[in-house]
């Protein structure tokens, strides 16, 4: 039986778990602080954990009032077993999932990170209560904390009433780092094409474009009309390529080499400018037409090795840090 007094803080826990699950407000530790001041704890951490060699390493972790302890964690699982603790980190068994555990029912004190780590911290002596949160048999987060006094019978069904409401929050922090991850390497890998590129909506409206494509948008007024035009049509010899994943809409990647007789008067004009010599010239019309290292090297009949000394001598030539950025200019150049 909970006591009225306790099951109020329980009510209010609850309700920062759920609320933070619902708004994604605030910081990344609140829950945890909450479920801290709930179970008085002296350090509280959260985790999750990714597989590198066989090893054990920490993929995102946030913690109340024991930073230090997530700081070195990291670097002792660098060198430690892959089963350093009481659980698998890839798979935990059924009996461990979801259920919140003290540290001699989980096992805790008889394992290399209670002998090697724990010692660091002077949480050896201390009591430890946590739960690792699962998704079916995949690990979202480890989560609990240590304090001087033993946990009794009912701050453990506290715990164990707040298992929903950690999984629905860790479920969707994967989520939206997975979806911010997404964003971020659609966007690195734009920004490695000299071409206009974009990724288009099934109309062709661009939600992703390298700075080229931006450049592009900007000095053609009927940039869009033709993203939508060759979606539409996907004309032969233009790169307009499906993107298909599970639960979400079809996109389009499209690269727009530009027309030839646009693409010789822009690459004089910068040569020009930029004093580029005539293999230097060549080579920039193969850039700024999405072509890698290796395509420029078959098409001029050189080495991979002499292309990358031309286009070196590009980048330092326009003042470029990167290929995106060079035909960024290449498209914002007044002719």
């Amino acid at each position: 039986m909970i006591a009225p007094t306790f099951e109020s803080m329980l009510r209010a826990t609850r309700a920062v778990l759920r609320n933070h699950a619902l708004e994604d407000a605030g910081r990344a530790d609140e829950p945890l602080a909450a479920v801290a001041g709930l179970l008085q704890l002296d350090r509280a951490i959260c985790y999750s954990l990714h597989i590198v060699d066989d090893r054990a390493r920490i993929d995102t972790a946030s913690s109340h009032r024991a930073l230090d302890v997530v700081e070195t964690f990291d670097t002792y699982l660098a060198s430690a077993p892959r089963l350093f603790g009481g659980y698998d980190p890839v798979r935990p068994a059924p009996r461990q999932r979801n259920r919140a555990l003290r540290l001699d029912e989980c096992g805790g004190a008889d394992t290399a990170c209670f002998r090697e780590f724990y010692p660091r911290h002077g949480i050896e002596a201390q009591a430890q209560l946590r739960v690792l949160v699962c998704r079916g048999e995949a690990l979202l987060g480890w989560v609990g904390g240590w304090r001087d006094r033993e946990f009794d019978d009912v701050e453990v069904r506290a715990l164990q009433a707040l298992v929903p409401d950690l999984r629905r929050i860790l479920q969707l922090e994967r989520l939206a780092g997975e979806a911010a991850f997404g964003a971020a390497a659609t966007q690195v890998v734009l920004d490695a094409i000299a071409a206009p590129a974009f990724v288009t909506r099934v109309d062709g409206r661009p939600v992703h474009a390298n700075a080229a494509g931006r450049a592009y948008l900007a000095a053609d007024a009927d940039a869009r009309a033709r993203l939508s035009s060759l979606v539409r049509e996907r004309e032969a010899g233009e790169h307009v390529t499906p993107i298909r994943a599970r639960g979400a809409p079809l996109h389009w990647l499209v690269v727009l080499p530009p027309a030839p007789p646009d693409l010789r008067r822009r690459v004089q004009s910068m040569a020009t400018r930029c004093s580029l010599t005539p293999r230097q010239a060549e080579v920039l019309a193969l850039i700024v037409q999405g072509e890698a290292n290796k395509t420029i090297a078959a098409a001029l009949a050189c080495s991979v090795r002499t292309v990358e000394v031309h286009v070196t001598a590009l980048l330092e030539k326009t003042h470029s840090d990167s290929r995106s950025e060079l035909g960024a200019k290449f498209w914002q150049l007044k002719e």
